[in-house]
């Protein structure tokens, strides 16, 4: 299985989109391509999470606190996330004096 791209909607007015990576080639085009392409919301700390925690996947050998590490990364993401950094939005614009 390569990657897939779903959409959700709901109640909401808007549509969400999960993306999915099956294997270590679609974490690597997804990582060249949000490396490229941030993304704008907090969804982009989000992606910092899983990055950390796919890293840890093949330099942690110990099971048991390699789980630990990767869940303590997914325990802070989405609707868990209570720590917020905006800095990456300072790449979004250039101002001019």
């Amino acid at each position: 299985m390569g990657s897939s791209i779903r959409t959700r909607s709901d109640q909401r007015v808007f549509k969400t989109y999960e993306i999915r990576a099956g294997n270590a080639i679609s974490c690597n085009i997804l990582i060249e391509y949000f490396s490229n392409s941030p993304l704008f919301s907090s969804k982009y700390l989000d992606y910092l999470d899983w990055l950390e925690a796919y890293k840890l996947k093949g330099v942690i050998k110990d099971s048991d606190k390699k789980t630990n590490l990767i869940t303590n990364h997914k325990n802070n993401m989405n609707t868990k996330r209570i720590n917020f950094n905006w800095d990456h939005l300072n790449k979004f614009y250039k101002f001019r004096d």
